[in-house]
């Protein structure tokens, strides 16, 4: 039992209050009744009825508990708490407890009576011709969705200019590759619609409210509020009277998703998260139950604090189904897999492991920001953005080393990464993108890192996004010379193998054709040697290292190396969260 205590209010508002308090509880707790308790006022005219004299003693306690101005008892874990007597609303110092309205001097009840009109007032505008004076017009938007559906079912993208490049990628991967027309990207600001129309892709501004346009990762504030715009715009062609598909940007199709979805009974089939329905992946069929379901997410939406849209739906959709109100199927999982079914335990790190042939779509989700799913894509062979010639320029040269040799699981990861700067360093001197080599696995525990060729990618133990920050268009994804874009001439343009000989490292197991180059001080070579040694090799596309082990003592003497190294190169698990 969840209780709520308020005061002033009719019947009516008690009755919104409580549909909305159900609707932020958790989803375990969510099929318990909610109870409003009348607050007792401090009015010295006010007296007790005959039916309170004649309550039982349990009630009579719930009306002592009642009558402390801001009393409030959480929904989840039945803890009671005193607030602030200046608030009107409880916060409880308790893991995961949903706050509630307390009960509280009038004017505070007023007040949130206030926001409950305003919730009512969205409401009339999700549905009214009112709308297109207050987000855009609705004619325009209905008449780009006849215009881009097929029998009345259209795909929805929402992006923003954070995620351009990952839309792109949707795009080229599966809308043009599948020949799938009915899809419309539903941009948060012009520049995105801009960038992307730009590449003849249909988009259309949709400005419910201003929205932050770089990328924000799961869990942030931010975050949950964008997802909520998912929530408003499915809802708009819901009430036009279009089956909406709504898709998040880091999805890939392998084959067309709509002879897959053919449960023509069901309100919503949705994508299986592991724990909950993902509402990055979903079908909306435009019916009373489905509308409802949108309509009452969005409001929860308007709520101070509010869930992801994720959450918000999730929980909804399950009360809903235990009521009876709603058909919804959960998608299922070797058809439709999430980050964590297909990468992880499917073990893919690299283009080519383990090719999925019952897959439909991957969700690269289970993975934070988003330049680490970009590079997972990359390095899953599922990138196909050739922004500025990434793969296809012709005249770009490259440096290409490899991690041969095993130093146990105590150093490894160190000397790698030592080579990684050198590598970078030689990329600086000579002008050349440095391919990342991959990595031994130590220290990671996730199914993606027991791969065939039981080697990691460089996201697995370092945060891309900080990388970026320092070496962004630096270097390239170590499956960059399989993508079928990168022209043969530069795949085949291979130099001699070259070996940096210092007095710290090792020689090479198997020196053969391996070219040693030795540095003037014995430790570390300077950038006029590195120049002098390299400079009649120009002509190839790729020099190419046996290793980059120990090549270099120290980076003093590059220009801001160091500092940029420090920045660089911030640890975290495979999912990128950093390490504390």
């Amino acid at each position: 039992m969840a209780d709520v205590s308020f005061s002033a209010g009719s019947d009516e508002e008690c009755e919104i209050l409580v549909g909305m308090v159900h609707d932020r509880l958790p989803r375990e707790y969510a099929h318990q009744p909610i109870r409003i308790v009348e607050s007792e006022t401090s009015d010295e005219n006010h007296s007790t009825t005959a039916s309170e004299e004649e309550s039982t003693a349990e009630e009579a306690t719930e009306n002592r508990l009642a009558s402390v101005n801001t009393w409030c008892r959480c929904g989840m874990c039945e803890s009671e708490t005193l607030g602030d007597e200046k608030e009107a609303i409880c916060c409880l110092e308790v893991p995961n407890c949903v706050k509630m309205i307390a009960a509280g001097q009038k004017r505070y009840a007023l007040a949130f009576l206030a926001l409950l009109a305003l919730v009512v007032v969205s409401m009339f505008f999700s549905s009214s011709k009112l709308q297109a004076s207050l987000f855009g017009s609705e004619e325009l938007l209905d008449d780009i969705l006849r215009k881009r559906a097929i029998d009345n079912i259209i795909i929805l993208v929402c992006v923003d200019s954070g995620y351009s490049r990952m839309a792109m990628n949707l795009y080229y991967t599966s809308f043009h590759k599948l020949s799938i027309n009915n899809y419309l990207f539903m941009g948060t600001d012009d520049q995105i619609c801009a960038t992307l129309q730009k590449q003849g892709f249909a988009c259309y501004t949709y400005q419910e409210s201003p929205i932050h346009d770089s990328v924000s990762n799961w869990g942030t504030v931010e975050f949950s509020r964008k997802t909520h715009h998912k929530t408003k715009v499915t809802l708009d062609a819901l009430l036009l009277g279009y089956t909406v598909l709504l898709v998040d940007v880091d999805i890939i199709f392998f084959h067309n998703p709509f002879p897959y979805l053919i449960c023509k009974r069901c309100d919503i089939q949705i994508q299986n998260d592991m724990t909950e329905g993902n509402s990055g992946f979903y079908l909306a069929r435009p019916t009373t139950a489905s509308i409802t379901l949108h309509q009452k997410a969005y409001n929860a939406s308007l709520l101070p604090g509010a869930l992801s849209n994720q959450k918000v739906l999730d929980r909804i959709m399950e009360r809903m189904s235990q009521e009876h109100e709603l058909v919804m199927q959960t998608l299922p999982k070797k058809q439709f897999p999430n980050g964590e079914v297909y990468f992880e335990e499917g073990r893919r790190m690299f283009a080519n492991d383990n090719p999925c042939n019952d897959c439909v779509i991957v969700h690269n989700n289970w993975m934070l920001t988003g330049a680490a799913k970009e590079l997972r894509f990359k390095e899953s062979g599922l990138w196909q953005v050739d922004t500025n010639g990434y793969y296809s320029d012709p005249n770009n040269k490259y440096i290409l080393y490899h991690n041969p040799e095993d130093f146990g699981p105590q150093v490894t990861l160190e000397v790698e990464t030592k080579a990684l700067k050198a590598a970078l360093v030689l990329g600086q001197v000579l002008n050349r993108t440095v391919i990342l080599p991959r990595f031994h696995c130590y220290g990671c525990i996730y199914g993606a890192c027991k791969n065939k060729h039981e080697r990691c990618a460089f996201g697995t133990f370092y945060k891309v996004a900080d990388f970026d920050k320092s070496f962004s268009g630096a270097y390239r994804e170590s499956s960059f010379l399989e993508h079928p874009l990168v022209p043969h001439d530069i795949k085949t343009s291979l130099s001699p193998e070259f070996f940096i000989s210092t007095k710290s490292n090792l020689q090479p197991k198997t020196p053969g054709k391996v070219h040693l180059r030795k540095p003037i001080n014995g430790h570390t070579p300077s950038p006029s040697e590195i120049r002098l040694w390299f400079k009649n090799l120009s002509k190839y596309h790729i020099l190419q290292f046996h290793s980059l082990y120990d090549s270099f003592k120290h980076f003093e003497g590059f220009i801001n190396t160091n500092k940029k190294f420090a920045q660089a190169f911030v640890k975290c698990n495979y999912r990128n969260f950093k390490q504390t």
